[in-house]
């Protein structure tokens, strides 16, 4: 259970910690380093803008969404006891409460790096910390189906 809240707190204090550090840094300036393009940008929306005329149904959708993963990490680690699972439920737990206490504070979330390849979409680490969860729960779904496949064959 202590790592589970290691993986979530860290994920909260990277998270804070690099939208306080783009808020100070990125205010008037963008910065290229390579693929990626630091600037400070205020999504008052979800993904894309989406919801931003709603505030309130997005911030109702957010607290649930958030509160569902984090009792699906709790279901992982208790009663399935995959730690594989439970890690990928513990980074997108994490990166969805970085992003609520964004939403509940200010009204938006601080996005403040974007990818050469994703055409100017702004991310923060909460948003990579959903994203590596859903790659760790994908990688754990695959290997459970070979695992099933291979002990079906002996």
């Amino acid at each position: 259970m202590l790592y589970i809240l290691f993986i979530i707190g860290g994920v909260i204090v990277l998270d804070q910690s690099g939208k306080i550090f783009a808020r100070k840094n990125f205010k008037e300036k963008k910065i290229q380093k390579g693929p990626l393009t630091f600037g400070l940008i205020f999504n008052p929306g979800a993904f894309k803008g989406l919801f931003k005329e709603k505030p309130k149904l997005l911030l109702k959708i957010q607290m649930i969404g958030t509160i569902l993963v984090f009792i699906f990490t709790l279901i992982a680690h208790f009663f399935y006891k995959n730690k594989s699972m439970t890690t990928g439920l513990a980074l997108i737990s994490g990166g969805a409460i970085g992003n609520l206490i964004d939403r509940l504070t200010d009204g938006r979330v601080t996005d403040f790096v974007a990818l050469k390849w994703t055409r100017n979409l702004y991310y923060n680490l909460a948003d990579f910390a959903i994203f590596a969860g859903g790659i760790v729960l994908v990688l754990t779904e695959i290997m459970m189906e070979i695992k099933n496949a291979w002990s079906g064959r002996s």
